[in-house]
């Protein structure tokens, strides 16, 4: 299914009527532009990280910023090997 769209002044876009009923977007509903190698995909984003509040069970409380320092400590180290 081919549908077309124009890119109006401010770079705006209006999604057709039938895309928008098919995928069940409304007004105000975000939506994720991905780019990946030379290909752009729009992608109706239904959940956000809050709705998955609580999937997941931990031992306690978390030190977040502990968390944060050992994956700044991670991330420096593939960095000074070039990964």
């Amino acid at each position: 299914m081919a549908v077309t769209s124009k890119i109006g002044s401010r770079g705006q876009i209006t999604l057709p009527k039938d895309i928008r009923e098919r995928f069940q977007l409304q007004e105000g509903q975000t939506v994720a532009f991905v780019v990946k190698n030379d290909e752009l995909t729009l992608l109706p984003l239904t959940q956000t990280l809050l709705d998955f509040e609580g999937a997941i069970a931990v031992d306690g409380p978390q030190d977040f910023a502990r968390v944060r320092e050992a994956v700044q400590q991670a991330q420096a180290e593939r960095i000074a090997k070039g990964d």
